[in-house]
């Protein structure tokens, strides 16, 4: 069972990066990108503090299992500069189609930029269109969507789920699949 669990974590870890980049490489060709990479510093840096999830403690829980003699300073600083990295680099991909949105609209950056949270389900699907074979890549975007939703639903629960074990070890002992079940 854990081989299977590594394999659909490293699947699920990767495949939104490949996307992401394939994505940014689409967005950067499209006429009006750069009007909206003037705006990514700003919401990248606030993306990375809602990403991080601090008051939740999944990076609480997640550093509970490591090793005692492990290097946390290592680790906490590889997750702090891959959680930024990611931000960053996903602020690229999104804002690089708002300018092209923004160009095809006759709209400012900062009008197309409000739409909020359901952005995503706007920029993305405009630049999905823009790509050969579109049926194929928007069925890779909204698995890429369904994994870092389940792989974030993991993270988050963490924190909840390993104190309540650690309160009742009964529920879970003798359970197959139970942490992955109750999450689900």
């Amino acid at each position: 069972m854990a081989e299977r669990l590594h394999r659909y974590v490293y699947l699920t870890a990767s495949f939104p990066y490949l996307m992401l980049f394939c994505l940014l490489m689409r967005g950067l060709s499209l006429p009006g990108a750069s009007l909206g990479l003037d705006k990514v510093w700003v919401d990248a840096v606030t993306q990375v503090f809602f990403s991080y999830g601090l008051g939740v403690g999944a990076l609480v829980a997640l550093g509970s299992y490591n090793k005692y003699h492990n290097n946390v300073y290592k680790q906490a600083l590889t997750v702090c500069c891959v959680n930024s990295g990611t931000s960053v680099f996903a602020g690229f991909v999104i804002f690089s189609f708002i300018g092209y949105m923004a160009v095809q609209q006759g709209k400012t950056v900062d009008e197309v930029a409000q739409s909020g949270p359901g952005l995503l389900f706007l920029a993305y699907p405009s630049g999905i269109l823009q790509l050969p074979y579109t049926n194929v890549w928007s069925i890779l975007f909204f698995c890429m969507v369904l994994f870092l939703g389940i792989d974030s639903q993991f993270c988050t629960m963490e924190g909840f789920f390993t104190a309540v074990i650690d309160e009742f070890p009964a529920l879970i002992r003798g359970r197959r699949h139970g942490r992955e079940m109750f999450v689900l």
